[in-house]
């Protein structure tokens, strides 16, 4: 009976004490134990029985998907382990499921799901952009850092959950701070590169929320998450230290601007309340591509089945299309036609989903795979036609011309000549007749008016090129008039400008050319000596070169005005260098808030000792010969963007080389163990990491885990949790 009873007992304890996804490992306490565990059974799954392989579905309370896009991979964190304790993860490749989020009106709830955890104090932010605003244009826009979030949410283990306003500056906007009873942790029913996965949960009180932000449950916006290997701190605030960001591959994205911009534009503004996901709806493609001009309709191909497609131009609707006949491809008919460089988007919105808009990839130009423009053109003297030496234009093209109005000219011969077409030679060689009394550029009369014409030049399946510029001008009437040199105002002009404004002393009406690269791509007219053309777009066009022209009537066309070189806006941010270095340095590595591909040149007491550039908001020089002593500083340009050199970082100096030789004992260290002990030469100082990490005394990070050596030994003692298994 002893032994039955026995075997029970064991029984027993193994079904209480098993590892059962769903069981609670870390309760909530006090009032917080009813509102995240509120049938008291000590299990955040439905039932005692655990998730049964579902923890999406299975769950107590009604949790959904707080960010419905993107794909979190595990083992991209910045800082800390990988697969460890601020590694989060999704259920299953695709899941979109590193957090969830409840709200039920008193409070708003959170759950991340976490490659592991261990009894350590870090910092877990959900990020809200509550005005879904983003960009340099946000008040709360930090250059590499902040998009524009203006509210944060952290649950800082050991701490509590803090509630910060980033419309305030660092260190002043800790506007709410709760308790660690508000804090839980529980089993999850996956195992992405972990034996076990876990969720951390927390909740906050709409009501602080709404006072301090002004919004509430039912107000529409975007989130992010993000975590950071620091105690109790705010990522936004804290930046160095930040670990991994759900949603995106940190390793890919570049510094924490562009992965928190990458996965919130591919998400619809959606309030808390909203009984299920917002989820944009697929985006559909655009057919037929390059678009031409003049097109009063465009096809387009899309996955959903029901509700309507829309075309923009300029940002404008110009053509809608129900779906009324499931998924494939629809002809949707526009108005006005397309007209040359208008930005062209399609978007989809099936029923109950949010119209696809700024996660779509199907940005188009009408007209933009045109055939280049003529390369030289001169004038048939005297003003009997227009003709282009060898290689001037592409084989096969045709040629037109038109005059200053841009009417077209109807040519009477040319190179090869057909029912009123010119067509240029094998060679690349044309000329183009206003009569046809010569197979040449010579004989015959005279027959251009005098005054400013423009050729192009069309490949066949493509839209025409931009216009080549020339001025015909002989016999009576000639000079013509002068066209002033136009001025371009607008300073700098950068990927987000959309109007470039400039002078021009010339009468009213006088045409203005907008150039880039050499290429026209816009025109607008001259009033009261000043003009500006809007509707543009310099989004992929950093280090373009930006030039003007102007054209009177009756005129010729100006030369081209000063440019202005498309910038990716202002100066590039200094870089860091990360130290210490001690004895001869062969490797010199930094981190940079800048995009991948910017240079980074580091320097050896101000000498250039060699480039290389950021990949992933990190960067790295090797090869290097820098003796102790020297003062290691560099310089960031981000040439991708065009902007201008940073300052120079703050420099880190190369000590001396400490040779003497500490240990660690015990060997092996224990979970939880409390001293650690060592030798080494006396007075030497101590200095503890964990996975890479200073080890502190105490969770709030104030004191480090130091000690200096005396007589031959040096020992550190730790607080309780802070060595943890797998460290």
């Amino acid at each position: 009976m002893k032994n039955l009873l026995l075997l029970f007992l064991l029984t027993l304890s193994g079904i209480t004490f098993t590892q059962t996804p769903g069981m609670i490992v870390e309760p909530a306490t006090g009032l917080s134990a009813g509102i995240l565990d509120p049938n008291g059974d000590g299990y955040v799954s439905a039932t005692t029985a655990g998730f049964l392989g579902n923890d999406q579905i299975n769950n107590e309370l009604p949790w959904q998907t707080l960010i419905p896009a993107g794909s979190e991979p595990n083992s991209d964190v910045q800082n800390g382990p990988n697969c460890g304790f601020t590694d989060f993860v999704e259920s299953t490749v695709g899941g979109i499921d590193p957090v969830f989020h409840l709200s039920n009106g008193a409070n708003w709830l959170f759950r991340f799901r976490m490659a592991s955890i261990n009894p350590n104090a870090k910092s877990y932010s959900i990020l809200v952009d509550i005005d879904n605003l983003i960009g340099p244009s946000d008040d709360c826009y930090i250059a590499g850092v902040n998009p524009g979030f203006e509210l944060e949410i952290v649950l800082a283990t050991k701490f509590g959950v803090r509630i910060y306003d980033h419309r305030l500056p660092c260190g002043s906007n800790l506007v709410a701070s709760y308790g660690p009873d508000r804090i839980q942790k529980s089993i999850a029913a996956s195992s992405v590169c972990s034996p076990l996965n876990y969720f951390l949960e927390m909740y906050v009180d709409w009501a602080d929320i709404t006072t301090q932000f002004g919004i509430d449950e039912n107000t529409a916006m975007r989130y992010a998450i993000v975590d950071n290997m620091a105690a109790d701190k705010s990522t936004i605030c804290n930046p160095s230290s930040a670990s991994d960001i759900g949603g995106v591959d940190d390793n890919a994205c570049g510094n924490l601007e562009a992965c928190f911009t990458e996965i919130i534009l591919l998400q619809p503004g959606c309030a808390p309340s909203a009984p299920a996901a917002c989820t944009f709806s697929d985006c559909p493609a655009i057919n037929n591509v390059p678009l031409s001009i003049g097109l009063t309709s465009v096809s387009l191909t899309t996955t959903e089945t029901t509700g309507s497609l829309r075309i923009y131009a300029n940002g404008s609707l110009i053509g809608t299309q129900a779906i009324n006949a499931g998924a494939g491809t629809y002809v949707v008919t526009i108005s006005p036609a397309l007209s040359a460089n208008q930005n062209i988007t399609a978007t989809a919105q099936a029923t109950g989903e949010v119209e696809s808009s700024t996660n779509c990839n199907n940005f188009q130009i009408a007209g933009a795979t045109c055939t280049d423009p003529i390369a030289s053109l001169l004038e048939c003297a005297p003003k009997k036609g227009f003709e282009g030496p060898l290689g001037s234009a592409l084989p096969g093209a045709i040629i037109r011309v038109y005059d200053a109005a841009g009417i077209i000219q109807v040519p009477n011969a040319g190179s090869i000549f057909n029912a009123g077409t010119i067509t240029a030679n094998p060679d690349g060689s044309w000329f183009w007749k206003c009569n046809g009394t010569s197979s040449g550029c010579t004989g015959s009369n005279g027959c251009l008016p005098n005054g400013a014409y423009f050729v192009t030049q069309t490949l066949p399946g493509q839209c025409e090129s931009s216009p080549t510029w020339i001025c015909v001008c002989g016999g009576g009437g000639c000079p013509l008039a002068s066209s002033p040199v136009p001025v371009i105002t607008t300073n700098p002009i950068t990927t987000a400008t959309v109007s470039v404004s400039g002078t021009a002393i010339a009468a009213n009406g006088t045409q203005i050319f907008l150039y880039s690269n050499g290429i026209q791509i816009a025109t607008g007219t001259v009033t009261a000596n000043a003009w500006t053309i809007a509707g543009l777009n310099f989004t992929s066009s950093a280090c373009d070169v930006i030039t003007a022209a102007s054209l009177v009537t009756g005129g010729c066309i100006s030369g081209a005005s000063v440019s202005r070189t498309v910038t990716g806006g202002g100066t590039t941010f200094a870089p860091i260098v990360l130290g210490p270095y001690c004895g001869t340095t062969t490797t010199v590595s930094g981190t940079s808030s800048e995009s991948n591909g910017t240079i980074i040149t580091v320097f050896d007491d101000g000498i250039s000792v060699g480039t290389t550039t950021v990949t992933g908001g990190t960067w790295q020089l090797t090869g290097l010969n820098i003796a102790p002593g020297s003062v290691i500083t560099a310089q960031a340009t981000n040439s991708v963007l065009c902007k201008s050199p940073s300052a120079l970082s703050a420099g880190v100096a190369v000590g001396t080389q400490n040779s003497n030789v500490t240990t660690i004992t015990p060997n092996p260290l224990v979970e939880n163990d409390l001293v650690i002990n060592g030798t080494g030469t006396n007075g030497d100082q101590i200095t503890l990491f964990i996975d890479g990490w200073p080890l502190y005394l105490d969770f709030a990070e104030n004191s480090l885990a130091s000690a200096t050596v005396s007589g031959g030994i040096w020992s550190v003692t730790l607080t309780e949790n802070t060595l943890y298994a797998g460290a």
